[in-house]
């Protein structure tokens, strides 16, 4: 499978092709845009359908969590925003964990069958409430946006993954440095190839989400969670000790209170 990422929007039997292959009910490309999120909210606004999937070769106004920007050159990242219409609103707050969950998942198993890591022990973890975390630096980020309009809502999912170097970074861009998913395969990555596979892995694993997170998916985290164990200064100071049920963070005060964090960004101590 070649890396043809760019070159999808000119074809709309592709385009066809790969919607279907990948169970999605409509797939857009762009070679240059603002930002899928937008792109996706107005689709989404004019009745499209769940699953309708938004790509983009390059974005120049991308979006982070907190009105953060995203940055990539063109050729650069896999970037992509996701309709979805839940069946079951009350699930949505844990989205943004099992979204994480399911995308490690998906880049480790293309590791493993590159032969660039092992099944004994997650190689991509996870940065508590939305970054995709490789050797102590950022590879990637998920923003997860609900809109509830009258007595509709929907959810956009927005994903952003550093496959190939950039140039011309900002200094103060991110508080970690940025990881290259490519630098981590024994051979030239294949945007289309890990673009696939994480498209699939969400359709697949996100059909039935329930109100909690299961013991497994919790236990699954601790393994992923880059955060356990650090001293944190925002959203609240103290220790991170993991997750709960719900999601929620949890915080090892100084008087050894567990406290509990629903939303927010985190800085480290």
């Amino acid at each position: 499978m070649p890396d043809l990422l760019n070159q999808i929007g000119r074809d709309t039997t592709v385009r066809e092709e790969l919607a279907e292959d990948w169970g999605v009910a409509d797939l857009r490309f762009y070679s240059r845009t603002e930002s899928t999120q937008g792109i996706a909210r107005a689709l989404a606004d004019a009745g499209a359908s769940g699953w309708t999937l938004v790509l983009a070769d390059h974005q120049t106004a991308g979006k982070g969590r907190d009105g953060n920007r995203w940055i990539s050159q063109p050729g650069s990242s896999v970037m992509f925003s996701l309709l979805l219409r839940p069946e079951r609103p009350e699930a949505l707050p844990l989205l943004p964990v099992r979204i994480g969950l399911i995308l490690a998942r998906a880049l480790d198993d293309l590791l493993i069958s590159a032969g660039a890591a092992s099944e004994d022990s997650p190689f991509v973890r996870l940065k508590w409430p939305n970054d995709l975390i490789i050797d102590n630096g950022k590879v990637g980020g998920i923003l997860v946006e609900g809109v509830t309009r009258g007595d509709q809502q929907y959810v956009i999912v927005g994903v952003g993954l550093n496959v190939f170097r950039i140039t011309d970074v900002p200094p103060d861009f991110s508080s970690l440095p940025l990881r290259f998913f490519d630098d981590y395969l024994p051979e030239k990555a294949n945007r289309l190839r890990i673009l696939e596979r994480m498209v699939t892995a969400l359709r697949e694993q996100l059909r039935t989400v329930p109100e909690d997170l299961m013991p497994r998916e919790i236990e699954e985290y601790a393994e992923r969670d880059w955060l356990r164990g650090r001293q944190i200064v925002q959203p609240l100071p103290g220790r991170v000790v993991g997750i709960n049920r719900k999601g929620y963070l949890l915080i090892e005060n100084g008087n050894d209170d567990v406290e509990m964090v629903m939303g927010g960004s985190v800085k480290l101590g």
